[in-house]
């Protein structure tokens, strides 16, 4: 997917995985409230047009309530810095949204690497880092779609 527009990435995921599911810019304001945190435009305008529990195989904690109230207990119970959001999380690797208000950072990293994140020092397992919301959407895009197509060719 070549293009580092949200609206068009958000376009897209709307047509491959339609859904009646929305987010409107007031619930995105409660969250920034509840949180005490700034999301970016381009963050905004994707959740506007798409709301995306899950993209292809990358399932989101359902946003925006699943992710306030792990954020909420995160920071209560294992140090999660308060500009940042747990997106997902498996057995190998953690998602981690930092938010810096006019762009957001996407950390994915070993779960090993986890505190070492939220206590601000080295991460020590090659973790990979999408400067923008917008890079991290269109990486996913793009992973659904290889998927799609190896299923296809099967």
């Amino acid at each position: 997917m070549i293009t580092n527009d949200i609206e068009i990435l958000a376009m897209k995921a709307s047509e491959r995985d339609p859904s009646d599911l929305k987010i409107t810019l007031e619930e995105i304001h409660q969250v920034e409230k509840t949180l005490a945190i700034k999301f970016s435009d381009e963050f905004k305008k994707g959740n506007l047009i798409y709301k995306y529990n899950i993209v292809g195989s990358f399932d989101f904690h359902s946003f925006p309530q699943g992710v306030v109230q792990k954020a909420l207990r995160l920071r209560r119970d294992a140090n999660l810095p308060n500009d940042t959001l747990m997106l997902s999380e498996d057995d190998a690797s953690v998602w981690l949204m930092k938010c810096l208000g006019d762009h957001e950072e996407i950390y994915w990293i070993a779960v090993e690497d986890y505190y070492h994140y939220c206590d601000n020092e080295p991460l020590e397992y090659a973790p990979t880092i999408f400067p923008t919301f917008t890079d991290f959407f269109a990486y996913l895009l793009d992973e659904a779609e290889k998927q799609r197509d190896k299923e296809l060719a099967q």
